[in-house]
């Protein structure tokens, strides 16, 4: 999945569920997890950069996620239950 201001609420909403099970997140952005409505604000000057970040680094750890940042999904394999990233380094899911 992305790593927008949904799925920052996706990953807080099912961490207090279940703490076990894995979370991978690829981000195609190297600063993920921002509320892009804040888009606006950040180049009006009337937001900051703090107001528009859903999550900290701090904040991923505490949620026990792995994320890829600056990688996107190229082909998603449900057989195999593979995912080849854009780095083309292929995971097992």
């Amino acid at each position: 999945m992305g790593a927008g201001a949904g799925a920052h609420g996706f990953v807080r909403s099912y961490r207090a569920l279940n703490q076990e099970d894995e979370i991978v997140i690829f981000s195609k952005e190297n600063l993920p997890f921002y509320n892009r409505v804040q888009l606006p604000g950040l180049y009006q000057r009337c937001a900051t950069l703090g107001t528009a970040c859903r999550m900290t680094d701090e904040e991923e750890g505490d949620v026990d996620i792995r994320l890829h940042r600056g990688v996107g999904i190229d082909k998603i394999d449900r057989v195999a239950k593979t995912v080849t990233d854009s780095t083309l380094r292929g995971d097992r899911l």
